[in-house]
Formats: C-alpha cells, structure tokens, sequence
C-alpha cells in the first residue's frame, strides 16, 4: 500500500509541476512535493511498523531518491 500511495504520489508531481512551474518558484514546488508526500507516507509507515533502512544503506537510499525525485525532472 505505501509503494503504491508513494507511486501515485511521485507520478502525479510530475503533471503538476509542469503546471505550477509558471506561477511558483522550484523550492515551492519541491517543498510542496516532499512534504505532502512525507505527510501521507510517514503515519502509514509508523502504523504498520516498517523496519527502516540500516544506517549502513542511507548513502545509497538517499541517493536514488535524489535521482528519481530531483535529477528524473530536472532531465524530464
């Protein structure tokens, strides 16, 4: 459910930054994207316990976030 919720979430930022990208700036849009996103995804994740990434694994995690949230984008 929350790869599900966090796909519909990601693959609609896209449609909707293509329309906000003339009336807001980029830290606006970004803001907007990962906080509504976090919002939605973090109490789901809390409630059915999902183990957390190991420390060791964060480096590598936060770089295919950047990658598919930020670089995906900027290219798209």
């Amino acid at each position: 459910i929350i790869a599900i919720i966090s796909s519909a979430l990601g693959g609609s930022a896209g449609a909707v930054t293509r329309y906000l990208v003339f009336t807001a700036d980029q830290i606006t849009i970004a803001l907007l994207r990962f906080g509504i996103g976090f919002l939605f995804v973090l109490p789901i994740a809390v409630l059915l316990r999902v183990r957390w990434v190991p420390r060791r694994d964060w480096l590598a995690v936060a770089a295919l976030g950047v990658s598919f949230f930020a670089l995906f984008f900027i290219l798209y």
